[in-house]
């Protein structure tokens, strides 16, 4: 008995410090992580997974080698030595390889601090280990290792905090805006340590026990929270008008490759049907020619004047209400299903409960390493535009009985163009291969493509739209199915179009002409309303916000918005004359010289913001824009709406407290965006 009650005494400590271990790992993990490559897009609820899978792996390696030392010190030759070697000897593994994850980020100054700390930690652990199993802590003199020891996790969860809270908020660790902050950080240590420090030893083991099961708990503890949250809003979700709420968009779509918008190079039987069965607004503009600044509108009901998100590194401002927000609190499920690389880690997750948007960080974590290793489905880091079909319809599937908002956002028919071979034309012959992606080429001037190179390019852009088209045709499919179709509000737009030669470009992001700003918006309502009906009035990608919200009965202040509704014209009370709308704003541009336009009365007029050189169409007369006019009062008006529109977007982000944040790209999405041809 007596032996019995000694190995339960050692196999207790042994499981102490193996908490102790390895929540402080869990918590070095992800400080080391957000110092040395930042994720500022993450939000603090999606760490929490890679949190606990650190822990679990730390604890892990740690038992293992804790289980190894026993066997093999079975004679007790080395005796309480055995449990600080394996919390050695697991420290510096688990922090070696951490530091192997992130090497790419850092300076070799950096690398040198990393192994330092490595050994420095891993010495602290198994000396406080040792300590720990001779009972040393009994003697006053060495309470401060004690304190220290069963301090340490928390010490190092309020170090990632703070440091994570500053680098979220765009802020310099070290600078002197950071004085007031890190003086907070240095009291909550000393005040935790000091806590410890005061408390008994039967008291830390219980205190740091509990520490690791909330810890453990708290994605569980997170969800019952959104369940709970959910449930407290059915009440409000059981009045609301339209229960289910489709957005798709379609990266980089041209309104005209659509044969319901006039297009005959293709057969697009899937979204051509759907807009026979919906309303389809024949004259859609996108607020920018590249997809932050334009999906920010879609998403938020505001100009980009006013979310001021048009720069590579620009993100959603935090306080600025955003569609998934809206549903969410009306009580609906909200999920976002998508690639595209702005959208991944600019803020876009706000008000969703799940945010799977691609590409995902592969290494921010050690937590994510072995994550995306063992359920490489669930964190793979990339998706095809096959596998987020898949993802949608296992999410419907789920949550068909439930209010729910979905967001599917494809990437085809996006650059680099690499259709599926079923798909690849055949009418076109060119040396070129099946894939298209020499994007920089063309932009530095290095590829000239000829007539027929340029055709077959094209061909490549029309058969990746057809492959899109055959996804949509399965979603639809799905929710027949399912029984939800006909009850649903679904919505399908695009986020931008496609230059291909039309004024001496290619691709998208550089000028403001139809061909990069046209778009479809296709609104297909619940039941058998306004099937099959055009409606011409200028309309542009804000009022998708606002107009969700009118259909879903839920209360918004449009006073804030950018843009109104477009209820009345799904209504049937919608204007006669198509450019008898509100002047539109576009901005922003990814390359060359940045600038702003606007759209009235069938005129656009752009200005360039550095050289301040000013074009105007007349899109009635003028639809492809070849000959620009020189009227000297159409000038004076455009630029009073400008003037007119910038103060209103001024008056809009005072009131809404909003300042124009930004998120510098890290090591890894700038090899994502020269990946696809962004980046040199």
């Amino acid at each position: 008995m007596q032996k019995a009650v000694s190995l339960w005494k050692i196999l207790n400590r042994d499981i102490t410090v193996g908490i102790i271990f390895s929540l402080s790992i869990g918590f070095f993990d992800l400080l080391a992580t957000t110092i040395f490559k930042p994720a500022r897009f993450a939000s603090f609820s999606l760490m929490l997974t890679p949190l606990i899978a650190s822990i679990l792996i730390a604890f892990l390696v740690y038992l293992v080698l804790s289980l190894l030392l026993h066997l093999f010190d079975s004679d007790q030759r080395i005796g309480p030595l055995n449990i600080p070697l394996a919390a050695f000897l697991a420290s510096l593994a688990v922090i070696l390889q951490e530091k192997r994850l992130i090497s790419r980020a850092l300076r070799p100054s950096q690398e040198i601090m990393m192994l330092g700390i490595a050994f420095i930690l891993s010495f602290f652990v198994a000396f406080a280990a040792h300590q720990l199993m001779r009972k040393a802590f009994e003697s006053e003199r060495k309470r401060w290792i004690e304190a220290t020891l069963f301090a340490l996790p928390v010490l190092i969860c309020e170090m990632w905090l703070i440091t994570w809270r500053q680098i979220y908020h765009g802020e310099p660790l070290f600078s002197s805006s950071s004085i007031l902050l890190n003086g907070f950080l240095i009291l909550c240590c000393a005040l935790s340590w000091l806590g410890f420090y005061r408390t008994n030893f039967r008291a830390k083991v219980r205190i740091v026990r509990l520490l690791a099961v909330l810890t453990i708990c708290s994605p569980l503890l997170g969800g019952l929270q959104i369940d709970q949250a959910s449930a407290s809003a059915q009440s409000t979700s059981d009045h609301l008008k339209i229960r289910h709420v489709m957005l798709i968009t379609i990266d980089t779509l041209r309104a005209d490759t659509l044969a319901a918008y006039g297009g005959t190079g293709i057969s697009t039987t899937e979204m051509d049907q759907l807009a026979s069965g919906s309303t389809v607004f024949s004259s859609t503009y996108a607020v920018s020619p590249w997809t932050l600044p334009s999906a920010a509108s879609l998403l938020t009901g505001h100009s980009p004047l006013t979310h001021q998100a048009l720069e590579r590194e620009s993100r959603l401002p935090e306080n600025l209400p955003t569609l998934a927000e809206y549903m969410q609190n009306a009580g609906y499920k909200t999920e976002a299903i998508g690639d595209n690389v702005y959208l991944a880690r600019n803020n876009f997750s706000k008000g969703f409960d799940e945010f799977n948007i691609y590409p995902k960080s592969t290494d921010r974590t050690l937590g994510t390493f072995f994550l995306n290793f063992l359920f490489p489905r669930t964190f793979r880091p990339e998706a095809q535009t096959s596998d987020l079909t898949d993802m949608a319809i296992d999410w419907l599937k789920g949550h068909h009985s439930d209010p729910f908002f979905l967001w599917l956002h494809y990437f085809d028919p996006h650059i680099p163009y690499s259709p599926p071979a079923s798909y690849l034309p055949t009418d076109v012959d060119s040396n070129i291969a099946n894939r298209f992606d020499r994007l920089t080429h063309i932009r530095a001037g290095h590829l000239f493509p000829s007539s027929e190179e340029k055709k077959w390019i094209q061909s490549l852009y029309l058969a990746e739209v057809r492959y899109v088209d055959d996804q949509i045709g399965k979603i639809v499919n799905e929710m027949k199915e399912l029984g939800i179709y006909d009850e649903t509000l679904l919505i399908l737009t695009s986020d931008h179009g496609e230059e291909f030669w039309e004024h001496g470009g290619f691709e998208h992001g550089h000028s403001h002409f139809e061909e990069l700003l046209r778009v479809p918006l296709i609104v297909k309502l619940p039941g058998s309303k306004l099937r099959g009906v055009r409606i011409d009035t200028v309309v542009s990608g804000e009022s998708v916000t606002p107009t969700i919200l009118d259909l879903c009965g839920i209360p918004y202040h449009d006073e804030y918005l950018s843009r109104r509704s477009l209820f009345q014209q799904l209504s049937g009370e919608h204007p006669a004359s198509q450019w008898n709308s509100d002047p539109i704003i576009v901005a922003g541009t990814l390359y060359y010289e940045p600038r702003i336009s606007v759209i009235f009365n069938g005129l656009k007029y752009t200005r360039l913001l550095v050289s301040g050189n000013e074009q105007t169409f007349n899109l009635r007369e003028d639809p492809h824009e070849r000959q620009t006019t020189h009227d000297r009062s159409v000038l004076e008006t455009a630029r009073q709406l400008l003037s007119e529109k910038s103060e209103t977007a001024d008056r809009i982000r005072q009131r809404l407290g909003l300042k124009k944040e930004t998120t510098p790209l890290n090591e890894e999405t700038e090899k994502q965006l020269k990946a696809l041809g962004y980046l040199q």
